[in-house]
């Protein structure tokens, strides 16, 4: 029987999802691998949370058939010290939701004696995520997670992620080229990413979506598969500059963000 009262006394992980090409972003590198200021965009998210103390280990999940790591980025994970904190599965699926169940599993399979663990879910594509932003949704995540625990006497943890209110006008459309109506923003959010959730629970989560197609083909982000799941996650504020370089010209923009944090 677990015998820890605090929530914030369990291991928090991250795991950074980079088994995809990005065909969007064009060019013949896949788009984690492609250089912003230097270095592989990919090396600016691992940073990210490797220079985080407060994450016990970073995973990341690449493609079986992954030949860009091993030349990009592994070198700088010895230059820098990291082979130790940084740990690599190459055990990306076809679709993100497959790519974070295996990572999942594998991370599972290595908590040894903790039967309790977090992890914040993080995309490749957003370098620019802070350490603010990571801080604070564990802060809030945690907060809300002992004031459950202690208000239930059991492990009722759900998790949370970044978000921001919507700002723009929501034009919906049917048919991808005219406006049907314009959606009301006050209640809308864009996700973003970590997001943050108790790793057993979003492995069995994602476990049972998977193993129905059309479930499966619902599952945008680790948020929606626990939505699924009958949870309601915490929405923490996040931070504009915590793009998802999806398009060519986003590249620009996050090396503009990462040029004034440095």
């Amino acid at each position: 029987m677990n015998t820890v009262h605090k929530i914030s006394e369990y291991p928090l992980y991250a795991l950074i999802c980079a088994a995809g090409v990005g065909a969007r972003a064009g060019g013949v590198v896949p788009k984690q691998y492609q250089n912003i200021h230097d270095a592989p965009m990919f090396w600016h998210t691992i940073q990210a949370f490797a220079n985080v103390p407060e994450i016990a280990r970073v995973y990341v999940v690449i493609s079986s058939a992954d030949d860009w790591f091993a030349h990009s980025i592994a070198p700088l994970l010895t230059q820098n010290s990291l082979n130790d904190r940084v740990v690599v599965l190459p055990v990306g699926g076809s679709t993100r939701a497959e790519s974070v169940r295996n990572g999942l599993a594998e991370l599972d399979g290595q908590l040894g004696a903790h039967d309790e663990a977090w992890v914040m879910v993080h995309d490749a594509a957003r370098p620019c995520v802070s350490n603010e932003s990571i801080l604070r949704l564990r802060d809030e995540v945690w907060r809300e997670a002992q004031a459950q625990f202690e208000h239930h006497a059991e492990w009722q943890a759900v998790g949370g992620i970044l978000a921001l209110p919507m700002t723009d006008t929501v034009k919906l459309s049917t048919d991808h080229t005219h406006i049907k109506k314009t959606v009301d923003r006050n209640a809308l959010w864009g996700a973003q990413t970590p997001q943050m959730f108790a790793v057993s629970r979003l492995y069995n989560a994602l476990s049972d979506a998977l193993t129905d197609e059309e479930v499966a083909q619902t599952i945008t982000d680790e948020a929606s598969v626990m939505e699924w799941s009958g949870y309601q996650p915490l929405l923490v504020q996040g931070d504009a500059r915590n793009i998802k370089v999806t398009y060519p010209q986003d590249f620009e923009l996050a090396g503009f963000y990462l040029q004034k944090s440095v």
